[in-house]
Parts: C-alpha cells; sequence; structure tokens
C-alpha cells in the first residue's frame, strides 16, 4: 500500500507539526485517512475482522504518538474499531439467523464511498441494531434503539431455485468484501456524524436559552458560536459576555463573529470573570475533549470560571460533539492533558533576557514561565453536558461512552491504570465492578504488569488474635543493591488460627490459611468451614486450572483414630466462584498422605506424598479432571528413615520443572 503509506505519513507530519487545528477538523481526517486505509487492505479469507482491527490499530498508534494531546484523534480511531467489530457481529448474527447474503462487486481499487455496492437482504445496520438490543447492556440509548420496520426480509422476484443456488454459491471472498463495504458504509455515517455535530447541538439551543438571559463564554469555539446563534435565530433575546482567553486571545475572535451575526457582545478581561459571574444566568463552553469521569479539557482559564460559576451557583453547560468523548480516564499513564506553548506569549525575548542571571557567570534564568494550552474541569464543577444526542449529566458520561466505544477497548484501558484508580472505579457503577473483578481482567492485567517480586510483610497479631500482612511490589530488585524501591499494594486483617500459615501465590491471587486474597486491591474471601468431626486437618492446596478459567483449593484431611493408615483420608475440593459455597468430597484411586508444600503449574498441582504400600513419590492432581496421578518416585532407599524430614521439604519452580528442596535436590521432568 505505498499510496496509503505515503498518505499516512503525511498526515503523520501534520499532526506532528500541529498544522491541523480543531479537534472536529482533525477527527474528520482522521476518519476519512482510516477508510483509505480500510478500502485498501486486502483481507484474508480467515478473520477479517481481525487483519482490519490490526490494520487500524497500526495506523492509529502513528497517530496517537505525533500528537498525544489531540485526543478526538484515539477516539475516532477506537470507533472505526467498534464499528468493525459491530458489522463483523452483525455478519455473524445474519448467518446465525439463515439469511442469505448477497454477493457484492468489489475491485482492489475500490472507492471510498462504495458506490453501486449491492446490499444484503438486511442491512448491516439492522442486524447491528439487533445485536445492539441483544449483546449490549441495557441503556437509555439502547432502549430508544429499536429494529425498524423494515427489517423484515423482502421478498424478491427470483425463484426459489435461483436463491438457493445464489446462497449455495456465495463463498468466502464475497463474505469478505460485504465486510468491507459495511464498515466503511459505517466509517462513512460517522464521517456525516462529525460534519453535522455543530448543527446536531445549536438545534437544542433554543431549548436551553431563554429571554434576556446573560450568557459568558470563553475561547473560540465553533460549536458555541453556533449554539449561540441558532438561539438567535429563534428570536431569543439575550447578551454574551466573552473573555478574552489570554495570552492567546481566542475570545476577540469569538467576539467579532458574534458581532457580526447581530449578537449583543462584550468582551471582558479574563481577570473580570469572577466580578462579572454574579450578572450571568449561564456559563456556555466548548471542550476540547470531555473524559470518561465527567471531566473537561477546555481552554486555558475554563477551570477558574467553572470556580466562580460553582460559588454563585451558576449553571455551568459544556458543549461537545461525540467525537470528543474519550473513554480514557484523566489520571490514565497515557493521556497527556496539557501542552505547554512557548513562553514568547507571555513574555518578549527580550523581557527573558533580562530575566537571566549572568552575574553567575552560568546564565541560569531566574523566572520559569510556564504557558499551558488547556485547563482541567473536575466534574462536580459541570452541570450540564450538551452532545449531538441530547443533555446528559456528567455521572452519565461514563454510560454514553460505554455505548460509542468496543468492551474490549475500555478493557484493556482499564488494565493500564494502577491499582489504586481500579479501586476507584469499582464505585463507579455495578459493570465496571464487574468487568474488574472478572477473572478475564485479572488475568489481561497480569501480563500487561507482571510483578516480578511481591513482597509481604507479617505484622504483630493484636490483641484480638487477627494478623495484619502487607503486601508490596517491586519492579526489580539487585542483591548488589543496597535499597530497594517498592509499592505499597494494600493491607488485610484476618484471624490467626494456628501458629504457621503456608502461602501460595497463584496467577494473582493468594492463599494464606483460610484467606484468599487479591494483593493489588486488598479483596479477600474466606475459605467455607468443613464438618469433619473426628478428622484432623493435615494441608490445603491452592492452584489455577486454565482450562476451566478456575481457582481451586484441595484440602485433604486423617481421621484421628486410626491415623497410621492412609486409606482413611479424606480429599476435598472447593472452587471459587462456585455455587452453593461449599466443599466436594472426591473420590481418590491412589490413597496417600502428603508431606510437603504443594506447587501448581500449568493447571497441576504437585506436592510429595506417601502411599498405603510406603511408596515415597510426587504426586499430581489435575485441577481439570480432578483426578490424581503418580508423577515419580523419590528417595528410593532410606524412605522410612527420611519420612520425617519430607514434612519440612520445599518444592519450587524451577524454569516450569518441580525441583524439590532438602537433603537431595532433585528436579522431576
Amino acid at each position: 500500500m505505498p499510496d496509503v503509506q505515503s498518505t499516512v505519513l503525511e498526515f503523520v507530519n501534520k499532526l506532528r507539526k500541529r498544522k491541523i487545528e480543531g479537534s472536529q477538523a482533525t477527527a474528520k481526517c482522521t476518519v476519512e485517512l482510516l477508510r483509505s486505509v480500510i478500502s485498501q487492505q486486502r483481507v484474508p479469507h480467515s478473520n477479517q475482522a481481525s487483519a482490519l482491527i490490526d490494520a487500524v490499530k497500526a495506523v492509529g498508534e502513528q497517530l496517537v504518538a505525533a500528537n498525544p494531546v489531540e485526543l478526538a484523534v484515539g477516539n475516532v480511531v477506537r470507533r472505526v474499531l467498534h464499528i468493525i467489530r459491530e458489522e463483523d457481529l452483525s455478519l455473524a448474527t445474519a448467518a446465525m439467523a439463515g439469511l442469505d447474503l448477497l454477493d457484492a462487486s468489489d475491485d482492489d481499487g475500490e472507492d471510498d464511498n462504495c458506490k453501486g455496492v449491492g446490499y444484503s437482504a438486511m442491512s448491516a445496520a439492522v442486524a447491528a441494531a439487533a445485536a445492539r438490543s441483544t449483546l449490549r447492556p441495557p441503556s437509555l440509548q439502547t432502549l430508544l434503539e429499536g429494529t425498524p420496520e423494515s427489517a423484515a426480509v423482502p421478498y424478491t422476484s427470483s425463484s426459489g431455485a435461483d436463491s438457493e443456488s445464489k446462497s449455495k454459491s456465495a463463498d468466502k471472498s464475497s463474505i469478505t468484501r460485504k465486510l468491507k463495504h459495511d464498515v466503511i458504509e459505517g466509517v462513512n455515517h460517522l464521517i456525516l456524524e462529525i460534519s453535522g455535530c455543530h448543527e446536531q447541538i445549536a438545534e437544542q439551543a433554543i431549548e436551553h436559552i431563554h429571554q434576556n438571559e446573560v450568557i459568558l463564554t470563553l475561547g473560540s469555539s465553533r460549536t458555541v458560536l453556533e449554539f449561540l446563534c441558532a438561539a438567535k435565530e429563534k428570536k431569543r433575546s439575550f447578551r454574551v459576555f466573552v473573555a478574552e482567553g489570554a495570552p492567546r486571545y481566542q475570545g476577540h475572535l469569538l467576539a467579532k463573529e458574534l458581532v457580526a451575526r447581530g449578537l449583543q457582545t462584550t468582551v471582558i478581561t479574563d481577570s473580570a470573570v469572577f466580578a462579572m459571574i454574579s450578572r450571568v444566568d449561564m456559563v456556555i463552553i466548548g471542550a476540547h475533549a470531555v473524559m470518561a469521569n465527567g471531566g473537561v479539557i477546555g481552554p486555558v482559564g475554563v477551570n477558574m470560571a467553572a470556580l466562580a460559576a460553582k460559588k454563585h451557583a451558576v449553571p455551568f453547560v459544556v458543549l461537545a460533539g461525540s467525537h470528543k468523548l474519550c473513554p480514557l480516564y484523566p489520571h490514565n499513564p497515557e493521556v497527556l492533558l496539557n501542552e505547554l506553548r512557548s513562553p514568547s506569549e507571555l513574555l518578549d525575548f527580550g523581557e527573558v533576557s533580562d530575566c537571566l542571571d549572568f552575574g553567575a557567570g552560568s546564565g541560569s534564568p531566574l523566572l520559569q514561565v510556564v504557558n499551558p494550552t488547556f485547563d482541567y474541569v473536575p466534574p462536580s464543577l459541570v452541570s450540564l453536558f450538551i452532545t449531538d444526542t441530547g443533555g446528559h449529566n456528567p455521572s452519565y458520561m461514563y454510560r454514553l461512552i460505554a455505548d460509542y466505544y468496543s468492551a474490549d477497548d475500555l478493557i484493556e484501558i482499564l488494565s493500564r491504570l494502577p491499582s489504586k484508580s481500579l479501586v476507584r472505579f469499582m464505585l463507579v457503577s455495578k459493570s465496571w465492578q464487574e468487568i474488574i473483578s472478572s477473572k478475564s481482567f485479572i488475568r489481561l492485567r497480569s501480563l500487561i504488569h507482571p510483578l516480578r517480586f511481591l513482597l509481604v510483610l507479617n505484622e504483630n497479631c493484636d490483641q484480638t488474635g487477627h494478623l495484619s500482612v502487607s503486601f508490596f511490589s517491586s519492579s526489580s530488585m539487585s542483591l548488589s543493591s543496597t535499597s530497594i524501591s517498592t509499592t505499597f499494594l494494600s493491607k488485610i486483617t484476618f484471624p490467626l488460627r494456628q501458629a504457621a500459615y503456608p502461602i501460595y501465590y497463584v496467577n494473582g491471587l493468594i492463599n494464606i490459611g483460610d484467606i484468599i486474597c487479591n494483593p493489588c486491591t486488598g479483596k479477600t474471601i474466606s475459605l467455607p468451614k468443613l464438618a469433619a468431626s473426628g478428622e484432623s486437618i493435615r494441608r490445603r492446596f491452592f492452584g489455577y486450572d486454565p482450562v476451566n478459567n478456575q481457582y481451586k483449593v484441595l484440602w485433604i484431611t486423617q481421621n484421628l483414630e486410626r491415623h497410621a493408615t492412609p486409606q482413611f483420608n479424606r480429599y476435598h475440593v472447593f472452587t471459587l466462584g462456585a455455587k452453593p459455597k461449599k466443599w466436594r468430597l472426591i473420590d481418590c484411586g491412589i490413597p496417600h498422605t502428603d508431606w510437603s508444600n504443594c506447587l501448581c503449574i500449568d493447571g497441576f498441582v504437585y506436592y510429595i506424598a506417601s502411599t498405603d504400600t510406603g511408596l515415597m513419590c510426587l504426586m499430581k492432581f489435575d485441577l481439570s479432571s480432578e483426578k490424581f496421578y503418580i508423577f515419580a518416585r523419590v528417595y528410593e532407599e532410606m524412605e522410612a528413615l527420611l519420612l520425617r524430614a519430607y514434612s519440612s521439604r520445599t518444592l519450587i519452580n524451577y524454569h516450569g520443572k518441580v525441583r524439590k528442596t532438602g537433603l537431595q535436590s532433585e528436579v522431576f521432568q
């Protein structure tokens, strides 16, 4: 794709040199570029959606890296990814429903508008609407989205034999062309949505601006301009105060355009905003980006206006198109909230030279000039968001964003957050709590943020008989270093029922006695009690089953009256998350007694045990089938003499193999 690659590089250079200004212009150019990439992308017969997603992601990463401050670029890239997944789902839904897909004419040089391409019996939009209503969590917008009456399959004039022959002759290449056509059609709708966002927002002006009101705005925004002019055209009489927005003085540009449209406009200095706010009925501003928590990134000085409006109980209204709704949070590591501009906008270079300390000989500056481009407004200061879909409260923005972006992209964003932020997000909604608490999310995050070293600190037991344990993580550790950089994760407290506890760390979770906890969040689960009258508890073994994605605990008990005979041992299994929450008694074809700690590798739990025949061996417990096997024999000589010594031996993971430490170290393969 030489033409597409050159177009991508040209657009990347424009973003890097800041030649494209404005979120709408940047978003529209980005979507048009992605449409060209999809149009010329050669899609294989298998995994068509994955190939398109990989191509869009590769281009999107270059665009985001070129201008990280312009969050609209990443927003529309995720919107396009959502369209690809949605259209792929609609085709799968149509295939499951037994609908025939008509052949679509397509060339390698297919143009971007896709004119003249045939449609299927059920359009992708109808199937996508049906898929959204059944597979997406219910929301106000999804409840209002209904399948149109035209969803019924139209009757074709061709005979039944012809229709059957067409459906049988539709091969993989036609399905591939159908997917590309539907994706490009969805991208075209996205371009129209971005182009018409100003008009959609302006149509709502009559509902929010009333007669003889005083409006305050700041900076220059075309959305605000069209919004105010639309109210003027509806015969609303009001007055506008425009803060000048130093040092770029974008407010002067907005004031000139408002005066040219016939609006009564007054320009005030930024320092006069607090003095004038008591006379204002409403503050209306345009946003650079709207974060997932409802926070706003706007022109510099907008936070000052928001604080003044909050002080005087003046509504603070934010206008933003759907392409400005960002699924990221302000404390995401990859989010660059601001951009520092040249100090020459504030001071001349001659004035800066007067502030240099030439007497010291180094010429170090005595004055640091900070010239930010944007301000961040927390959601607590925002009264209302007006988008092209209507007005929304700040607390509803996370739900609106969930409708625009795919859950896969949202989970990927959440997986990059630190642990403290995840704990906060669990309080946002039940849907976020379910995602963060899911096993798949824990596994994904452990791959992105592996804990190379997990430090556990046992504190003294208090008077109530409870033990406190603190967890720390360290990304690196060197034996030669005198200090270790650690990060505090969490702290748990649980009742102390015995003097010593074995600690097992398996796939992100830790088992300490009767407690299973997540060290990153500090959440704990207590194991249920086992009603085993007349039995002694030997050991509990903790493991993870990757086949069924389940955590299990193996508990071996022994009869107190006849403990010398291993056949009276009983074997219990508890599955985390299973209902009812109780232990299950399982059969063991090889009666044995455990004599060491356990080690979990690839869904198998290993431990040293002695069988009823006196054989010392390495037992293997399959967590998926819950069957016991003899993996290897240990200590062919002096087994009875060293029987007691095995209770203090330890198994370790040695490059994916089981290794026993002790008097004679062994590696089992």
